[in-house]
């Protein structure tokens, strides 16, 4: 109970945060290479704000509300430490320029793939009847509207701790745990397969269509190279992949302003914080010698059993007179 109310709370504390960000008034950038990238000549410090509420707020959460049972101190992670928040923290403004600053809604964006008045390189979109470029703004109402799906979905990654539980919980891409699935799990990493196939080819034909593609690909083909680069590199390393990395490589993979890539990098982001403060962060390649190597896991699942058992307590032996 106290964890449902807590959830309404922090609702309406969001959704009021979402409507205050869209009063702060967007700063003019008339720089090409700005205008190339993002289509527009603003920059709303609402929506980074907005952002970094979402990820402050969202650690708070999942440490004192989600992962209350575990009686951890104040913003501390699994390792016992801050430095997991801090990190979360400092990579708010890099994760916001290349991702959700593209998603999240402005009054002052333009609609879908970006519009610079008649150039032909993006498609054609009415906004209310005006053509992009020549109107006054967004209404509050429907960006107000829009920011909140974001959020909605910011919920549902955010409570990844509750899914990954029960069968869910047995659904690990190694070949170990592949050979005990059932028809449950086999069912639900096909829709999974599907849900993500049509999401990120629609988002694919957006990034063609703006010309994008090649930036997207690039940046895939370096991810994958840098886990191989790890693995080939480190002493016996292994790679142990979390839901924190994949939230946040699915995150970045998503920068169109549509409800639903809006509702699916919401809930992206929700994973990558929930994981950062309940695992905090690894790298997914591990040398034999980090306490996270496989060959050294006692518990895959923190929620359910801690990740460093606590050292039993002895008293004092009694003073003796001699």
């Amino acid at each position: 109970m106290f964890k449902v109310a807590s959830l309404v709370v922090y609702a309406g504390i969001i959704a009021l945060t979402a409507y205050l960000c869209l009063l702060v008034p967007s700063l003019h950038v008339d720089h090409p290479l700005w205008v190339k990238i993002y289509g527009v000549s603003r920059f709303s410090p609402g929506k980074f704000l907005y952002f970094l509420f979402l990820v402050i707020s969202g650690a708070i959460f999942v440490n004192h509300i989600t992962l209350r049972d575990q009686e951890r101190k104040f913003l501390y992670s699994r390792y016992h430490r801050r430095t997991d928040f801090y990190l979360l923290v400092i990579f708010s403004p890099l994760l916001h320029m290349l991702a959700s600053n593209f998603t999240i809604q402005s009054r002052d964006d333009y609609i879908f793939l970006g519009c610079k008045g008649n150039n032909t390189q993006y498609l054609p979109q009415l906004v209310h009847g005006i053509r992009c470029g020549a109107y006054d703004g967004l209404p509050m109402l429907s960006v107000w509207g829009y920011n909140l799906l974001y959020t909605a979905g910011y919920f549902v990654g955010l409570h990844y701790t509750y899914l990954d539980a029960g069968r869910l919980s047995n659904i690990k891409l190694n070949a170990k745990h592949m050979e005990q699935w059932k028809c449950f799990e086999w069912m639900t990493i096909l829709v999974i397969t599907l849900v993500f196939t049509v999401l990120f080819s629609y988002c694919a034909y957006c990034y063609y269509v703006m010309g994008r593609l090649a930036y997207y690909g690039i940046g895939c083909v370096v991810c994958f190279a840098a886990v191989g680069l790890g693995q080939f590199l480190v002493k016996e390393g292994k790679v142990h992949v979390h839901h924190f990395n994949l939230g946040m490589f699915f995150f970045l993979l998503i920068g169109i302003q549509r409800p639903v890539a809006a509702f699916f990098q919401g809930a992206f982001a929700g994973v990558m914080v929930e994981g950062a403060m309940r695992w905090g962060f690894e790298p997914p390649v591990k040398g034999l010698d980090h306490p996270h190597h496989p060959q050294h896991l006692m518990f895959h699942d923190e929620y359910h059993a801690p990740a460093i058992p606590k050292q039993p307590q002895t008293s004092n032996p009694p003073c003796t007179l001699r």
